[in-house]
């Protein structure tokens, strides 16, 4: 993650298996993900390990009774678009957990996407782990394939109606101003969409204070918080590490008039810490993962996370740039998985455009995703702004909004300014969330692709800004031209 770097906490990997058999909607087509992992015993002290299990066995849960194990929220999102409920949904086998704890493992988490849980023993209890016939350690971590170059589907923008759409500044957004008229977003609000009813999951470092500061004063009052977790210490408090997150919501839901006011004033937030800012750990990936899976068993309709993976604190669990091709890091994998449920991904590109890597980081690579880069308040590109492609050669990012000098709510409850496509994803996942509510039959896919086809630069996509800078309001005509 580019927040910070990290102290020690020794972390290795055991994690085996594939990933969903599922199919991925890409571009109007689809395409299978893979992945899959082998033991790393390189470990220096006690240490928290991933492990795979063999199968989901004598469960007591059902793909025929899924209530049992989705929220009916979630439920409808798979009807509205046919997605249905597979074994993937169904959580890791409870027996097998048990087990582990009798034994005297710790069980810091489990994934059932990726029917796996990490533990937590030392070293020497590796090989009681190998010797149990439920753990499966035979399959490859970061398989290389020898995948052939990507190429993106061209869009073509539709004639859409020249009625000029309200433009005008109505809402008091203060010191916002800048980075919401950029993408003419100001243009839904005016219609009256201002992401009511859409419920965001952030993924992020923690939210100090965002349940006291003046910005979201109207979001606790009415309840638009629906839940909240902590994956790093394993609680139900995100207000008090860590002051990422509420930096990150503010750009979407902050509604102070005169002070700031966020591209989704109106939305619905669910708040989940899975990152320390103090270490830089793949199992932080992990907590990415399991997080992701609480959001759609709630029943989301986004994700947004302004969290970047590439280099960890342990060199050996680093990734290589050519893993960024949308099939290998753990986030990336667990992006499209997501999106395969009908929700809609949105992430931040990462700070790596003036660092020896420059490059996006996982998951920005994932293709079913929208990755955004940073732009200044002139609109030209951010110089720490990550660079595309992806390692496969797709358009990355995918888009750009304001992320140099952005405005954001400080702990202190007064409206300030910081800079990173931290800041450039979540403004550009409002206007997403408004889209959503304005076209509430659109595939997630389709108001992605209306966004970029609204882009400044949609006529020759590039690997430094996408498709460009959007126009909200042209994104609006284009999903109208669509039947939605």
């Amino acid at each position: 993650m580019n927040i910070s770097k990290k102290l020690i906490l020794l972390v290795a990997l055991i994690l085996a298996g594939t990933a969903s058999q599922a199919q991925y909607r890409i571009y109007g087509g689809y395409r299978p993900k893979r992945m899959s992992f082998n033991f790393d015993t390189t470990v220096l002290h006690r240490a928290i390990y991933a492990v795979k299990l063999t199968d989901k066995a004598e469960s007591p849960y059902s793909v025929n009774n899924p209530q049992a194990f989705l929220s009916q929220k979630a439920l409808d999102r798979r009807a509205k678009y046919k997605i249905p409920v597979t074994e993937q949904d169904i959580p890791v086998n409870q027996a097998y957990v048990d087990k582990l704890t009798e034994m005297g493992f710790i069980v810091k988490g489990k994934s059932k996407w990726l029917n796996c849980v990490w533990v937590e023993c030392p070293e020497e209890k590796l090989e009681e782990l190998k010797a149990l016939s439920f753990v499966d350690y035979n399959y490859q971590w970061r398989q290389k394939t020898n995948k052939p170059a990507a190429k993106d589907a061209k869009l073509k923008r539709p004639k859409v109606s020249k009625d000029v759409l309200d433009n005008e500044m109505k809402l008091k957004y203060g010191r916002a101003e800048n980075q919401t008229q950029m993408l003419n977003i100001q243009a839904l609000h005016n219609l009256g969409f201002t992401g009511k009813d859409i419920t965001i999951a952030l993924l992020d470092a923690g939210f100090t204070k965002a349940n006291s500061v003046p910005v979201f004063e109207s979001m606790f009052k009415e309840g638009r918080v629906l839940y909240v977790a902590d994956f790093v210490d394993d609680d139900f408090v995100v207000y008090d590490k860590g002051n990422h997150g509420m930096n990150v919501l503010s750009c979407i839901a902050a509604n102070e008039p005169g002070a700031m006011i966020g591209t989704a004033p109106d939305v619905n937030a669910v708040l989940l810490r899975t990152e320390d800012e103090d270490t830089e750990y793949i199992i932080e990936e992990f907590n990415w993962v399991e997080a992701a899976e609480l959001a759609d068993s709630i029943g989301v309709d986004m994700i947004h996370s302004s969290l970047g993976y590439h280099e960890f604190d342990d060199p050996n669990t680093s990734y290589a740039w050519d893993e960024c091709n949308g099939d290998i890091c753990i986030s990336t994998v667990a992006a499209d998985i997501a999106a395969s449920k009908g929700i809609y991904v949105n992430v931040s590109a990462g700070n790596e455009g003036d660092e020896p890597w420059k490059h996006i980081t996982a998951p920005a690579d994932a293709d079913s995703c929208m990755t955004v880069g940073a732009v200044d308040s002139k609109g030209k590109i951010a110089f720490f702004s990550s660079l595309g492609p992806s390692h496969d050669g797709r358009i990355k990012p995918d888009v750009c909004a304001k992320g140099h000098n952005t405005t954001v709510e400080g702990v202190s409850g007064h409206v300030s300014t910081s800079s990173g496509t931290s800041f450039s994803g979540p403004i550009m996942a409002g206007c997403a969330a408004c889209l959503m509510q304005a076209h509430p039959k659109a595939h997630p896919i389709d108001i992605m692709n209306a966004i970029k086809l609204s882009g400044s630069n949609f006529k020759v996509p590039d690997f430094t800004y996408g498709y460009g800078i959007p126009d909200l309001g042209l994104a609006h005509k284009i999903l109208v031209k669509m039947g939605y």
